[in-house]
């Protein structure tokens, strides 16, 4: 989001004073529901990769297990 220099405060009258504070408070609000989503991606994110994670783990475990079956049928056939 653009970063604009603020005016000379002293010089605004009472309207262009609200305005002002009423565009910040826009920003703001802004600058948050944007962090707000990130938050939920990152959240998401770490969701998926923990899944895979998990995933990963039961894939090797299998691995090891066939391997492992693969040494006793060779262990019996020889």
């Amino acid at each position: 989001m653009d970063r604009t220099p603020l005016p000379d405060l002293d010089a605004l009258d009472r309207e262009a004073l609200l305005d002002l504070i009423r565009q910040q408070a826009s920003l703001t609000a802004a600058y948050d529901e944007e962090i707000r989503r990130l938050e939920a991606e990152l959240d998401a994110q770490r969701q998926a990769l923990s899944e895979q994670a998990e995933e990963l783990d039961t894939r090797r475990e299998h691995i090891e297990h066939l391997r492992l079956m693969v040494e006793k049928f060779r262990h019996i056939i020889t």
